[in-house]
This record gives C-alpha cells, structure tokens and sequence, in this order.
C-alpha cells in the first residue's frame, strides 16, 4: 500500500494516489518538474552547442583509435580548429576534450608526457591554451641505410619517413601565420617546413608555402625522397639556422610564443664519421642551431645494441638531439614488417608528441 501523500509508479506509466484530495497538487508539481527539466535540457544543449563550437568537446566520434594516445578512449577525437580527427592525447595536450568521461583520470603524480599528467596540467591552466610549434623536418636516409637488402632503402627511405611525418602533422593544429587580414598573429597555429640532406642539398618547402592540412599532406606527399649517395648533413643544418628560423629563436615571424623545433628522421650513417674535419663542421653546425631550435631524433636501428655500427649511430644521435631524452629509436625490422610497420610509426608519432614542448599562450601582447 502506498504511503500517504506519494506516488507510486509500476513498470508502466500508470500511477496511483492513497491521498486522492491532493492528486491536483501532485500532477501540478509533476508539470512544474517536466518545465524545470525541460529548461534545463534545452540549457545543456545550448551549452553543447557552443562547446562544439568553440571545439571543447570531442564530437562526433571519430575513427576508432588503437594504442597508449588513445588514453583509454575508444575513438578518436573531433578537432573544431581545424576540421580534422586528431588522437585523444594530441587533445589533451592542446587543453581540449577535458569533459570526456573516457580520458584517463587527470593524476598529478603520474610521470610527464602520460595522459593523466596532460589531463592534470590541462585542468590548472583552465583560462589558457597551449600554442603550436615552429618544425622542420631534416629527412637523413642515404643510400647505405641497408647495405645487405637494397630492397628496403626505398622503404626505409622514402615511404616510411613520409608516412610518420603525415601522421604526426594530423595531430598539430596547421594553420596561417597571421589573421586575414593581418592584424593578429595566430599563436596556437603550427607551421611546418621539410628538407633533405642527402645528394644535393633540397629545401623542400617553407613555413608559409602550405597553410592548412590538406595542402601539407599533399606537400609531404610530393617530397622527392628517393635515397642519394655523400649527405653532407652540416650543410642542412645551417640552411635550417638561416632560412627557416632566420637565426633566431623566435623564427622570421616574430613567433615568441611558438618553439623553433627540429626532427631529424636519420637512419645512423654517417660515412664521414672519425674524419676529423667533416666532424668538426658536423659539431660546429649543430651547437650553431640549438642556440635557436630544440633537436629531435627519430633513429632508426639495423643492428644489435651491442656492435660497433649501432655505437657510432648513437654517437651521432646524442650529438645531433639537444638532450638524450630526445632520441627515439625504431627496428628496421619492424618497421618494414607488414604486420608491425603501422603499430610502430603510430608509436614513433605518440612519442614525439610526448617529447614535444607545451608553451602556454594567453593573448599575447606583440605591442610592445
């Protein structure tokens, strides 16, 4: 029996009184409840609307996603900025798709560069964002990458630096320097320019030459990155000092809230190496441009750790990055494999953006 003065409710929509003299009042207050809900439905929707807008929330779903970037979340993520699906990390480390349930808990005592640590800095920078990046990608595979199967070179060489420069651009938000009409600086946009060092030295393309994703995909797309004989990788390294950056740390553009980065893609031969002349432009050219950039490398392994070909690579790596936390290392092996070479560049990719610096930006003032 129903206590007095309640509704009682069964599976269907029928619903009782014990105190018929004040059904009224019970249906009255059921209708202001259904308006009270109705406002508020109408409130979160409204909220849901901006928040696609402004490009806070993730959604529509996207692409299923697969690996640590995933951070737990099954698909991958709707970037407003710029119209793309980017990794749910890749978001976390732009401060957006904080209110997605399946994002790893925000902890702030998990190592840097993990979901719940981006999650964490995410939440206590709320009235900021974070700004994009100034890269040059420096392609370094020559013709001796795999001296025992010539086979591989054109893979190593050319399909497999193009494939992990794609990806890893899809996660950067790209986009002009300035509004359109010129007034304002676009801090939170990335700018992205490629070279070779092998054969003749090729300035692929500038910072300003491909403005949106579509286009840069389509530039990276169209590198010639057929392997060549005598890299002289000092020559890469002072054309990127003096005409990408302008040898300064703020880049040609005035950037200073945006990071000069380099990734250098090497396959860790360097035939001139113990030559002491060659060495010391190699040194010379490379403390030159980390005054101005931050040195990446994505090395690629071909023999065991412990012989001498695999210690002259890392000799050259840690002479290359700017600190050996910034050296990431992939198998030959594995990424040519067929069912490995899609798991590994989706790794080398999540790396790098656990390495790459996160600048804070909150309307800047280039007045002065």
């Amino acid at each position: 029996m129903a206590m007095k003065g309640y509704l009682t409710c069964g599976s269907s929509s029928c619903c009782q009184s014990a105190d018929l003299p004040n059904l009224k009042s019970h249906f009255r207050r059921i209708d202001e409840t259904k308006m009270i809900v109705k406002k508020w439905c109408l409130f979160f929707h409204l909220i849901g609307v901006l928040q696609i807008i402004s490009g806070q929330i993730c959604l529509p779903p996207g692409p299923a996603c697969f690996g640590a970037a995933c951070c737990g979340c099954p698909n991958m993520f709707y970037d407003a900025h710029d119209q793309t699906f980017k990794l749910p990390y890749a978001m976390l480390g732009k401060a957006d798709c904080l209110d997605n349930s399946c994002l790893n808990q925000a902890n702030q005592f998990y190592p840097p560069g993990s979901c719940e640590r981006e999650r964490y800095d995410a939440y206590t920078q709320p009235e900021e964002n974070y700004g994009g990046v100034d890269l040059v990608f420096d392609i370094n595979t020559s013709r001796t990458t795999s001296p025992s199967h010539k086979d591989d070179i054109e893979m190593l060489g050319g399909v497999v630096p193009r494939e992990f420069m794609k990806r890893l651009v899809r996660q950067l938000r790209i986009g002009p320097v300035f509004s359109a009409d010129g007034s304002e600086r676009l801090v939170k946009n990335s700018k992205v320019g490629a070279l070779c060092f092998f054969g003749n030295l090729t300035m692929h393309f500038g910072f300003t030459d491909f403005e949106n994703i579509a286009s840069l995909e389509y530039g990276i797309t169209n590198m010639d990155l057929k392997p060549k004989k005598k890299a002289k990788p000092h020559k890469s390294f002072d054309k990127i000092r003096e005409d990408y950056f302008g040898n300064s740390p703020y880049s040609p553009y005035g950037r200073e809230f945006n990071r000069n980065l380099v990734l250098v893609f090497d396959d860790g031969v360097y035939s001139r190496q113990g030559t002491i002349g060659a060495d010391n432009k190699f040194v010379a050219s490379l403390d030159a441009l980390k005054e101005v950039a931050e040195i990446f490398v994505v090395g690629v392994t071909h023999y065991s750790d412990k012989s001498k070909s695999y210690e002259n690579a890392r000799e050259n790596w840690l002479k290359m990055a700017s600190k050996p936390e910034n050296i990431i290392t992939a198998g030959a092996g594995e990424l040519l494999a067929t069912d490995t070479s899609d798991l590994m560049i989706d790794y080398l990719v999540f790396k790098t953006l656990q390495l790459f610096p996160k600048v804070l930006v909150d309307k800047p003032d280039y007045s002065a």
